[in-house]
């Protein structure tokens, strides 16, 4: 690191961390049971798709670097309408999901009496928001230094657990599907699911401003982060399918650490639930809170969201911060579940992806690239379609509030502009 700017090694523990996330712990029990003996295939699919679209956000957050991230390169292929358009499926994602990743540490906590509170665990969650705004108002130095150190534990303890499992316990399920059992809606669901382990890559732009050389070390932090996430995921959803452990090493991914630590598994990995949540809790809502400060020097956002304080947007963290506890609020009320806030923010989330995808597709210079970037958008908008209707609803919405043409009149006539 140079003059305080993240170099390529801290880089990627900024990005390793909030993507495994808690995508890592929720989702391969869960796909495990849903597609059965295709969640590997799921899994393969998904790794592919994450390679691409890092690449493809990364190539764009070197052409575009600040504050604004990609949804600077949106503003230049599409215009400013598109930009805010995106940015806006963004703001709202991290709105939902943020909230999503707090109730995950809170209900991984190794505390049973919390079950026997009504509310006890998703009242934890609410209170850790005041923790995430305080951790947030540091120097972007220190949460790079913060994710760099337990996005790297985490993955080294992932993938040593899941290889010793597999090594030591494979006697599950075969690893090469029948065909005969293959459901076409089954898997699109999983897939639907899965996205959520790709979630992270789009924000990466919105810190190209605090990176060193961001032409020489967005490349190589991209290809050090993909390569990493993929060994993880794929020995994690590989160690699920074949286990045979024993019903004492607990539930889930704790399972996979139990080689290494015997029944003491499940706290070691409460453990990186709370480390990675945290890191993937600071990359998105600060990663967004700086997107927030652009749109605001842009006149797209009121100004008193781009004051900072020590280089952090304080006004944007604190509305982020708000509107997570008002999620979280809902949830603690009844009117909401941690589904609800997945399925939401993962909707928000499509929509922002497919924008910059098709950024991605105008300005990739090399044809190949291009039909890569093609390929994923065609998947990414079959897996959007079958999200739930409401959500639809929502991002219909938005898009026509922000593209409709603008009326104004002009020497007494009206004219209607696009721009």
């Amino acid at each position: 690191m140079k003059n305080g700017k993240l170099g390529p090694f801290m880089l990627s523990g900024l990005m390793v961390g909030p993507v495994l996330g808690s995508g890592i712990f929720i989702l391969p029990p869960l796909v495990q049971q849903a597609a059965g003996e295709w969640a590997v295939p799921a899994w393969l699919v998904t790794v592919f798709l994450n390679a691409v679209f890092a690449f493809v956000f990364g190539f764009l957050s070197i052409q575009f670097p600040g504050n604004g991230g990609v949804a600077d390169a949106i503003a230049h292929v599409f215009g400013a309408r598109a930009k805010r358009l995106a940015s806006y499926y963004l703001i709202s994602a991290v709105i939902f999901g943020p909230a999503a990743v707090l109730l995950t540490i809170a209900q991984y906590l190794p505390l049973p009496w919390l079950d026997t509170v009504p509310g006890g665990r998703m009242g934890v969650a609410l209170c850790l928001v005041p923790f995430g705004f305080i951790l947030l108002l540091q120097r972007i130095r220190a949460i790079g230094t913060i994710a760099l150190v337990v996005s790297s534990v985490s993955a080294v303890l992932l993938f040593a657990g899941s290889v010793l499992v597999v090594l030591t316990y494979g006697e599950g399920m075969p690893l090469v599907p029948r065909p005969a059992s293959f459901d076409a809606g089954v898997f699109g669901h999983s897939l639907l699911m899965l996205f959520w382990i790709i979630v992270g890559w789009e924000v990466v732009g919105n810190y190209s401003g605090d990176v060193d050389g961001p032409k020489r070390t967005i490349p190589r932090a991209v290809m050090g982060s993909v390569a990493a996430v993929t060994a993880v995921e794929l020995c994690v959803a590989f160690a699920m399918q074949a286990q045979a452990v024993p019903q004492q090493a607990g539930y889930g991914v704790a399972r996979m650490l139990y080689p290494m630590f015997g029944p003491y598994g499940g706290l070691v990995c409460s453990l990186l639930v709370t480390a990675l949540c945290v890191t993937t809790y600071l990359m998105f809502v600060g990663g967004v809170a700086r997107l927030m400060a652009s749109l605001a020097d842009d006149g797209a956002l009121p100004a008193a969201f781009g004051k900072t304080r020590g280089g952090v947007p304080v006004v944007s963290v604190a509305a982020l911060c708000l509107m997570q506890a008002g999620s979280l609020v809902a949830c603690l009320s009844g009117l909401a579940r941690l589904e609800s806030l997945v399925a939401i923010a993962s909707g928000f989330f499509l929509a922002n992806a497919l924008i910059g995808i098709g950024t991605g597709i105008v300005m990739l210079s090399r044809m190949w690239k291009r039909v890569c970037a093609a390929l994923l958008a065609v998947v990414l908008l079959v897996v959007f379609g079958q999200s739930e209707w409401f959500v639809l609803f929502a991002v219909g919405v938005l898009a026509i509030w922000c593209l409709k043409p603008v009326s104004r009149v002009v020497s007494g006539e009206e004219s209607v502009t696009g721009r």
